[in-house]
This record gives C-alpha cells, sequence and structure tokens, in this order.
C-alpha cells in the first residue's frame, strides 16, 4: 500500500534549536529522533525567536516574568542584565506570525520562555529580577501561536516521546496538508469518504459532523464550507484518539472478512488486539497485520481508507514509548 501512495509534504514549523541548529541559551542543540525522522518528508520553517530579535549564542537566561498577582501582565526579561526584551520580541512574534500564510502544524521547544506552549515558568518579577517560581503558562511565540492557530496541530518536542501523541500529531499534520488540496465539492466529498475511519477512531461525533458538511457541500458557497469543515477538524483532532476507539475501528474492519479469513487467523488478530491494548506493542503491529488482509483479498473500501496508511510508515521512530 505504500509503495503507490504519494503523501502530501505538510508544512511544520519547528524551533530551531531541536536538531536543525545549536542556538540554545547555552550553546547546544536539543536531540530528536522524532524530527530527524519527520525531516525528509516536510517543509520545515525554523526560527529560534531569541536569536532572531538579537540576542547572542550563548547567552544570559531570559524568564518570563509577571508583573501582576493574577500573571497575566507578562514581560520577557533576562535577569541578569535587567533588560526588557517584551516589546522587541512582540514586534517579532507578530510580524513572523502575519507572514506566516501556509503552515500544517508545529513542534515548540518544551519550556523555552518564547517557544514553550504548555509547560513555560513564570516568575513573579520586581525591579527586573525573577524569583521563586509561582505558575506556569506559555512563551511569548509559543502563546501567540496557540491563540492564533488554534485549528492546527501544537506540540512540544518532549511530548512527542509518548508513541499515541507522536502518533495522533503525524496524522493531524499529514490530513491538514492532504486538506489544503481540496479545492472543490467533489473534491471534499472524496476527502471525506478515504477519512471516515481515521476520523471515527478520533470522534464520533465530528466524524459525523464533517460527513453531514461534506454531503450538504452543494447547497453553500464553496468557501463557506471548507471554512465550517476546517473548524470541526481541529475540533476533532485537538485530542489523541483513545486506544478503545482504535480497537473499535479494528474490530469494525474485520467485518469486511466474512468467510475469508480463517478461525486461526482471527485468533491471532484478536491476540495482537489484546497486546495492543495492554501496552505491549503499538499501533503499527495490528496496522500492519490488518493492512495484509486489505492487500490479500482486495478489499477496495478499506484499502482507500487513511486510517491504515495516514502517513509514511518510517517516520515513527522506535524511541519513542507505547502509551494506553
Amino acid at each position: 500500500m505504500e509503495v503507490m501512495h504519494r503523501f502530501p509534504k505538510p508544512v511544520v514549523y519547528i524551533s530551531k534549536c531541536i536538531t536543525f541548529a545549536a542556538v540554545r541559551y547555552d550553546g547546544g542543540m536539543v536531540p530528536s529522533a522524532f524530527v530527524d525522522a519527520l525531516k525528509p518528508f516536510i517543509t520545515p520553517i525554523i526560527h529560534c525567536p531569541e536569536v532572531e530579535i538579537g540576542l547572542p549564542v550563548p547567552r544570559k537566561p531570559i524568564r518570563v516574568a509577571a508583573d501582576d498577582i493574577k500573571m497575566t501582565k507578562l514581560r520577557l526579561i533576562q535577569p541578569d542584565s535587567g533588560a526588557d526584551l517584551t516589546d522587541k520580541m512582540k514586534k517579532w512574534v507578530k510580524q513572523t506570525l502575519d507572514d506566516m500564510k501556509e503552515v500544517d502544524g508545529f513542534i515548540l521547544k518544551s519550556r523555552s520562555p518564547s517557544s514553550g506552549a504548555y509547560d513555560v515558568r513564570i516568575y513573579p518579577s520586581k525591579g527586573g529580577k525573577s524569583t521563586a517560581l509561582t505558575n506556569r503558562g506559555a512563551g511569548f511565540f509559543g502563546g501567540e501561536v496557540i491563540r492564533r492557530f488554534i485549528d492546527k496541530p501544537i506540540e512540544d518536542d518532549d511530548r512527542l516521546n509518548d508513541e499515541k501523541i507522536a502518533d495522533s500529531f503525524l496524522k493531524g499534520i499529514f490530513t491538514n496538508a492532504a486538506f489544503r488540496k481540496v479545492k472543490n465539492a467533489k473534491a471534499l466529498v472524496k476527502f471525506q469518504e478515504i477519512n471516515e475511519l481515521l476520523f471515527m477512531s478520533f470522534n464520533r461525533k465530528y466524524m459525523r459532523i464533517l460527513g453531514d458538511i461534506a454531503a450538504n457541500v452543494l447547497k453553500r458557497p464553496f468557501d463557506e464550507v471548507k471554512k465550517e469543515y476546517t473548524a470541526n477538524m481541529a475540533l476533532l483532532f485537538s485530542k489523541p484518539y483513545r486506544v478503545s476507539s482504535v480497537i473499535n475501528i479494528f474490530r469494525h474492519a474485520l467485518g469486511y472478512f466474512p468467510g475469508n479469513l480463517s478461525m486461526k487467523d482471527k485468533k491471532c488478530f484478536f491476540d495482537v488486539l489484546n497486546k495492543y491494548r495492554s501496552g505491549g506493542i503499538n499501533i503499527s503491529v495490528p496496522t500492519s497485520l490488518m493492512k495484509s488482509y486489505v492487500l490479500r483479498f482486495d478489499e477496495k473500501y478499506l484499502k482507500e481508507q487513511t486510517f491504515f496508511l495516514p502517513y509514511p510508515g518510517s517516520i515513527m521512530p522506535n524511541h519513542v514509548k507505547n502509551s494506553k
């Protein structure tokens, strides 16, 4: 199946320090087996916000600091020098994101005061100096990415060490890249058809909503329909899939082979599903087994389903941890 399939190239923003250049504050570079495996299949956009605003490599650390008790009035400061970099960073972030017209997802440096999206330390400030840790939030660039690109997969490098999160992220960015090529009603209907099982594995409710939108595509202007479809697809991909939902998809797919599989084949398949359920193997194992059935019996509907081949299989590195 994969040999004949041509995947679109997702456009992915990646923090520059993650395998691309030694631009961290300490002069280092962050290794990532996931990003290394992903590089050949994407068009990357790379920046280091701190270097972009003129800070050297190496440099004294910077911090996100709050001037109010509610931790909402945030500044970006360099404690050693007392320099306030807030306005300079905000200007660069706005210009960079204003110019980012096409992007399918983001991989941001975890805990970075500029790029971090979810787990950045926020300190109270006094006279430009930071004191004890009091809260966590987003960095200046990462926070604005979340506000502007809520419809895109956004992850940090640490979270992508989890197999299920990494798999969900890949499915999101490759689906987004394919969706960018949908230009008319007929293409939207086909897109919905081939992604039916993939969408079902994430969220049945939104799979049905997307199906209704695609079915009524001729009743409204296409641009309006595509905008609504985009918003609901983002909600569908907003959380990683549940293992139980994926197992239900495999069970559903097995029903396409009545009388074709022996009892021994079926027992083997259910044994594999049980191992996947318990976290003993990752999703690639039952997927590969099901793909072998699809090819052996030339099952037309399943052969088209992106659920069984949502992205190039060689991307997922061996270092990721299985997750339940």
